[in-house]
Order: structure tokens, then sequence, then C-alpha cells
């Protein structure tokens, strides 16, 4: 039960609570303002028994992985279709009909969401259909944080998904951790692979990041090998761009000062782009044998 009796007291008990866990373990107060607002996000959108709503992307990794993983200034999502199609058109208007009643769930945060009432589709990938929204969250009639939330509708999930949990930055105002449904680490391995993979015809790859994930996941939580083989099918069918490839080609020399750099923020043990492209490597040679 929230322990603040309203709005302004709350804000200010959450700044300086974010400012003492900066100073104490040294991470962004805006990384940390960031993850208070995704999580009050998330916990409204997944709040109805029938949520079509799925976390995945930068901010799956944080939950997972912490301080380890890239900041993010976005927010993720996948939508389960075998829930979603019979409610919603894959239209930014009707998506952001869909995130707009789910913003407006009420929960005892004294945190107001607005979504726009149409968003905007962005090209990752020629064949995918993401859209974007600018969302911003209010707290104490004031601005508290703007961030972007992607919502992708292409790949279908690829079970058995999985649960997150929340951080437990505001258990000191009574709120209690929650857990977030996300997809599997395996589907999260298999999403990076596709876009690490994808035969861009007009420039050179440039998704570096997508790279540096990879070595994460396989640093810290290597899914099992005939998991990760079956998700990547799933994911190179659903989106049916190209094949999914026998051997991973080594990243471009462009790339080398970006690995090497991000490598060593989140402090990779494979910190040069070498050895990250050889743990990569080698654990493809278990998917396929």
């Amino acid at each position: 039960m929230m322990r603040y009796a309203n709005a302004a007291s709350f804000r200010m008990a959450l700044e300086e609570r974010i400012r003492q866990r900066s100073a104490t373990d040294g991470v962004a107060i805006q990384r940390l303002r960031k993850r208070v607002t995704f999580e009050r996000f998330l916990a409204r959108l997944q709040a109805p028994p029938d949520s079509p709503w799925f976390l995945k992307g930068a901010f799956a990794l944080d939950l997972r992985f912490g301080d380890r993983s890239r900041t993010t200034k976005d927010l993720d999502l996948a939508v389960d279709l075998a829930i979603a199609s019979n409610v919603v058109p894959a239209t930014p208007a009707g998506i952001a009909a869909r995130l707009q009643a789910a913003a407006a769930y009420e929960l005892d945060d004294f945190i107001v969401f607005s979504v726009p009432a149409e968003g905007e589709r962005i090209q990752q990938e020629p064949s995918a259909q993401t859209y974007r929204f600018h969302v911003r969250a209010l707290l104490d009639k004031r601005p508290f944080e703007d961030f972007k939330v992607d919502v992708g509708t292409v790949t279908p999930l690829v079970a058995p998904t999985e649960e997150i949990a929340e951080s437990d930055t505001l258990r000191f105002a009574g709120i209690v951790p929650r857990r977030f449904r996300a997809i599997s680490l395996a589907q999260h391995f298999a999403e990076k692979i596709h876009a690490l993979t994808f035969p861009w015809e007009d420039r050179e790859q440039t998704r570096v990041k997508d790279l540096v994930d990879i070595v994460l996941i396989l640093e810290v939580n290597a899914p099992d090998p005939h998991t990760a083989r079956n998700a990547l099918q799933a994911v190179f069918d659903g989106r049916g761009t190209h094949s999914l490839p026998s051997q991973i080609s080594d990243p471009p020399p462009s790339w080398t000062g970006s690995y090497t750099a991000t490598a060593r923020e989140l402090t990779l043990t494979h910190m040069t782009i070498e050895d990250g492209t050889r743990l990569l490597h080698q654990f493809w040679a278990k998917v396929f044998p």
C-alpha cells in the first residue's frame, strides 16, 4: 500500500531516493528515472488478465542483468497477436487506442501517463512493422519523464515466454515489485541475430549494439542451444526476410572502436570485437553442430 498521502510528497521522496541510490550505486540518475517510469507503465499495460503486451528489447536486459546492460531511452513491446488480433487493428491508431486504455489503468502511485492518439511507423528493417509512440509521464501534475514506446507486430511470440522481476526501487513507498511478462531470453537472442545478419543492400550493417547485446547474453546467461535453435527458426520464419545462416560472418572493421568502447562500459569479459565474435562463433557451433 502506498505510504504517501499525495503526489507531491511521493514525488519529493522519490526524487530524493533516486539521488541517494545514484550516489550509492553509481548509477546515472536519468537511468533510474527511466527505470521507474518504464516499470510503472508496464505495470499498467500488463494489469488486465487479457493484456497482449510483452516486454522485449534493451529494458528487458536491464531488468534481467541490471547495470551490466546498455542504457536505453525506449521501451520495446511485443504484441501477442493471438490476443490482440480480434481487438486491435495493426495500425498506429488502433495500437494507440489499446495503449491509451491500458495506460489509464489506475495504480496506487500517483503517476499519470499521456499516450498520443496515433503513433508513427518506423523502419528498423524493410519487413518490420514497428510503431512508435511518444509518451509522457506526469507526477504531481508536472512532467516526470518523456519516453518512446516501440511496438512490434510482426514476429510471433515464441513459447514459452518468461517473467522478469521488477526492481525494488519503489519498495520504500510500499509498492511491492511485480513480475513482468517478457519474450524469452532465447527469443531475445534470436531477434538480435536476425538484426545482426539482416542483408542491407544499400548500406553497411551498423548494428554494433546487437553484437554487444549478444555477447552480454552469452556471457551472463546463454540460452540452451536447442532452445535457441527453435527460437531462431521461429523468428526467421516469422519475419521472412532472409534465411537463417549456418554460419555468422565477421563484423566489418568499422565496428571495432564502437564495440570496444561499449564493451568496456559494460565490463564485458570479451572486450575486443575479435573475442566477442569468437564467443558467438563458439556458441553457434553448439546451435548448429
